[in-house]
């Protein structure tokens, strides 16, 4: 419906949810997309290992199946203090909402 329509959009997603087939519904130059973990997990119950882990599995999951690695929007919106040391060395840039 918003190809249909030439509307654009922003996706992020759960890069453990992003195979060959899917992938390929993100490569309209309408449509951009954004990292938003490997599963919907909540960080401030993770270590810094296991956040780091997960979004480097992200990370190369998006190369893998040649989705732009740029934007990463953190589950629940939320920042713990390790995160945007990891998110600068993937080349993660963060992004929120807002009302």
């Amino acid at each position: 419906l918003l190809k249909q329509n030439g509307t654009p959009a922003t996706f992020f997603l759960l890069a453990s949810r992003v195979d060959k087939y899917n992938a390929r519904f993100y490569d309209d130059p309408l449509f951009s997309v954004g990292i938003h973990g490997w599963k919907h997990l909540r960080y401030d119950h993770s270590s810094r290992d296991y956040i780091a882990k997960e979004l480097g599995r992200a990370v190369k999951c998006f190369h893998t199946h040649r989705l732009p690695v740029l934007w990463f929007r953190p589950p629940y919106g939320l920042i713990v203090p390790a995160l945007p040391d990891i998110m600068e060395k993937l080349g993660l840039r963060g992004i929120l909402w807002s009302l």
